[in-house]
């Protein structure tokens, strides 16, 4: 497994899947606001009891042009499957992990700096971390994100439940930049509040193709 995971990413570009996957999001939006354009559209012409006809050209006018069907991107790349890597304590975990990270290539460069989270040369986007560091990690980019939104918000202002607004999936955004493959050792949830945060944060690193390998004592 380990083997056809290095194989796999030899050949996985990370940041062409990113690219297409902005176009994804842009046209899943562009189709939201074309079709609650159309509904606007519809309800209009029956309160005004319009004909069909008339209905059609109000389609072709100038003022509804960009109401027009968005084009569908090109399929996303298929991303290589991660690893769950789990046993009892002191069966090789560990050194299996570190062994993968070192001995596999993948494209682009790193920008994460935290001195707790090991980068292997240049050009290289993976990372090595503790799952109690990444965790710290998380909380604390969690907090500067909610921080610089009462700063510049102050506290009365309305609460955001847009997916661009929640701080969760923003952090995610940021680490799916840094990391093409991100290696995790010693995984493990007991806080309930953490598990509902790790639950949005994986969902969407996976989402926006980052190759999580990860160990653990746990049995999934």
């Amino acid at each position: 497994e380990l083997t056809r995971l290095q194989n796999a990413l030899k050949e996985y570009d990370h940041d062409e899947f990113l690219r297409r996957l902005e176009e994804w999001d842009l046209y899943e939006e562009d189709t939201r606001l074309f079709q609650e354009n159309m509904q606007q559209l519809k309800m209009q012409q029956k309160e005004n009891e319009q004909s069909p006809k008339k209905f059609d050209s109000m389609l072709n006018d100038s003022s509804t042009k960009h109401m027009e069907p968005p084009k569908q991107p090109d399929k996303l790349p298929p991303v290589p499957r991660g690893i769950y890597l789990h046993g009892p304590v002191g069966t090789g975990k560990s050194l299996l992990l570190t062994t993968l990270f070192n001995t596999t290539t993948t494209t682009a460069t790193s920008t994460n700096t935290d001195k707790n989270i090991t980068h292997n040369g240049n050009n290289i986007k993976k990372l090595y971390i503790h799952f109690h560091t990444l965790l710290r990690q998380i909380h604390q980019r969690i907090h500067q994100l909610n921080l610089q939104a009462l700063q510049t918000h102050g506290r009365n202002f309305h609460v955001d439940t847009s997916k661009s607004s929640n701080p969760i999936l923003r952090v995610a955004e940021e680490l799916s930049r840094e990391a093409t493959l991100l290696c995790i050792d010693e995984f493990q949830v007991t806080d309930v509040a953490d598990a509902m945060i790790l639950s949005q944060l994986f969902g969407e690193l996976w989402r926006r193709g980052v190759v999580v390998v990860a160990t653990s004592n746990t049995i999934p």
